[in-house]
C-alpha cells in the first residue's frame, strides 16, 4: 500500500539550447600518458557542457616531418629545464614537454569530431614562438636574457618559410579545416632588429598577419588570431 499524491505543473515552454553558435575551449596538446584523460575530458565534460570547438595548441609538440628539428629542440630544452640545467620553456606544459606523432594528433582530432566538436589547431606565430627561436636562433627579433626570444622577426624570410611549412603539414594532416589559429597575441619584442627598426609596430604586425592570411586563403582556410 500507501497513497500517492498527484503533482502537476502549469503548462510552460522550456528552452534548452546554447545562446552562442561558437563555443570553444583552448587546450594544450596532451602528453602521451594523458591521451585517455583528454578523450574523457571531451566526452564527459566538453560535450555535456555543449561546447563545440577546441583550440588545440601544438607549440613544438607535434613531430613535423618537414621540420623535425622543432620537436627535437622542444624535447631537449624541456628535458634540460626539468633537470635544472636550462630555464623553463614558456608553454612547456604543452604535451608535458614531450611530443606526439602526427598519427596520435590526428587520432585526437578525429575523436573530438566524432562527438561533434570542431578542432582548430593553433600554430603560434610572431609571438609566443620560443619553441621556434630555440630551434632557429637566427629568426629571433632580439636576443633574450633567458635564451628564449619571445618573437620572431616578421621580415626575416626564414620566419615565413618555417610557418608556411608548418601550415602545409597541419592542413595536409587534419584538413579540410575551416580555420587555423595563428596566435599573434602579446608581442612584446618588436622593431628592434636591423630589418625592423625603421618600421612601426603596427606596420610589422599588419605585414605578418596579411602574409599569413593570404597564404591560408589560397588554401581555402580561414585565419584566427587572439584579440
Amino acid at each position: 500500500g500507501g497513497t500517492s499524491t498527484a503533482v502537476s505543473a502549469p503548462p510552460c515552454l522550456i528552452e534548452d539550447a546554447p545562446r552562442l553558435s561558437f563555443r570553444g575551449a583552448h587546450l594544450f596538446l596532451p602528453a602521451r600518458d594523458q591521451i585517455d584523460y583528454f578523450k574523457r575530458l571531451v566526452r564527459y565534460l566538453l560535450v555535456p557542457m555543449r561546447l563545440n570547438t577546441i583550440f588545440l595548441e601544438l607549440a613544438g609538440a607535434m613531430r613535423f616531418d618537414r621540420r623535425p628539428e622543432i620537436a627535437e629542440a622542444w624535447e631537449r630544452q624541456n628535458r634540460l629545464a626539468a633537470a635544472g640545467k636550462a630555464p623553463p620553456v614558456p608553454h612547456g606544459e604543452v604535451c608535458g614537454g614531450g611530443t606526439l606523432t602526427k598519427a596520435e594528433v590526428k587520432d585526437l582530432v578525429e575523436y573530438a569530431y566524432a562527438y561533434g566538436i570542431e578542432v582548430i589547431p593553433e600554430i603560434q606565430s610572431h609571438s609566443h614562438v620560443q619553441y621556434l627561436t630555440m630551434t632557429y636562433q637566427e629568426i629571433a627579433e632580439a636576443p633574450a636574457e633567458n635564451g628564449y626570444p619571445d618573437s620572431y622577426c616578421p621580415l626575416h624570410p626564414d620566419s615565413r618559410r618555417i610557418v608556411f611549412d608548418m601550415i602545409d603539414e597541419v592542413v595536409e594532416l587534419l584538413g579540410p579545416l575551416r580555420y587555423l589559429h595563428m596566435g599573434h597575441d602579446e608581442i612584446y619584442t618588436m622593431a628592434q632588429c636591423p630589418r625592423c627598426r625603421d618600421k612601426t609596430r603596427d606596420e610589422l604586425f599588419a605585414h605578418d598577419v596579411n602574409e599569413i592570411h593570404a597564404y591560408l586563403k589560397a588554401k581555402g582556410v580561414g585565419m584566427m588570431i587572439w584579440a
